[in-house]
């Protein structure tokens, strides 16, 4: 993403299962980053690196029988994640995170699909962790019309920081035109911040989904309404619709 140079590694080790018709992952991992976000840390160091050692559990129920392309049903994911320095972890660390998906038919051939995405992290030590655990918002499941991560914080050269907190959310209604062929119409919002404020972004625009035999593909055409980095942006995703 803009403003974000580095890598990482992880080593992660987990459990698959279910429950009560839930799906749930639980994993131990290791995050190793080296890394920069932004021109410069805030400490004014150029780099930093920090090892997060962290318990995960991501649990997921879908309620439709077709979550391909539903003509209604839902979606819930939720992910909590945890760390300390009293096990090694250079940060301390609580974060949660859901997701919510529902689709409703509209009409003989219309649909509408909403999406909810809330994030929280405390941590003692927001500089030292890794962008792979910042919160982030713009792209093609988040707000269209923004780059890949392109909203939230900046540093003093505008380049975007991560944030401990995001919400966005998307309101879409699409309409078959022939067969496994739709169009669709949008307006998304929403931000990566810090404290209360989310002062929120928004993108709105259309495009054309394809039913293909592995799943939905979708090209949209989108404008962000920010006069700063909002913009025309062109975006391509695939995958189930919940």
């Amino acid at each position: 993403a803009n403003g974000v140079d580095g890598r990482s590694g992880l080593l992660r080790g987990g459990l698959l299962g279910s429950w009560r018709e839930w799906t749930g992952i639980a994993s131990v991992n290791a995050l190793r980053g080296d890394y920069r976000v932004g021109s410069r840390l805030r400490d004014g160091d150029d780099r930093a690196n920090s090892t997060v050692l962290y318990p995960e559990l991501s649990m997921t129920r879908v309620f439709a029988r077709d979550r391909i392309r539903p003509k209604s049903g839902a979606s819930v994911r939720l992910t909590a994640r945890a760390a300390s320095t009293a096990v090694g972890s250079d940060v301390v660390l609580a974060q949660l995170r859901a997701e919510g998906r529902y689709v409703m038919s509209f009409g003989d051939a219309g649909r509408l699909l909403t999406r909810l995405e809330l994030g929280w992290t405390d941590t003692d030590r927001f500089d030292q962790l890794p962008p792979d655990l910042r919160f982030f918002a713009g792209g093609d499941s988040s707000v269209r019309g923004y780059a890949w991560r392109d909203l939230g914080p900046r540093d003093i050269d505008g380049n975007p920081i991560g944030a401990p907190r995001v919400v966005t959310a998307t309101l879409e209604y699409d309409r078959v035109f022939r067969p496994d062929w739709s169009w669709a119409v949008f307006v998304d919002g929403g931000n990566a911040f810090e404290g209360s404020d989310v002062a929120p972004e928004f993108g709105v625009g259309g495009g054309l989904r394809w039913a293909s035999p592995i799943g939905p593909v979708r090209l949209d055409l989108a404008y962000g309404l920010d006069e700063e980095v909002g913009g025309f942006q062109l975006h391509f995703s695939a995958g189930p619709d919940l």
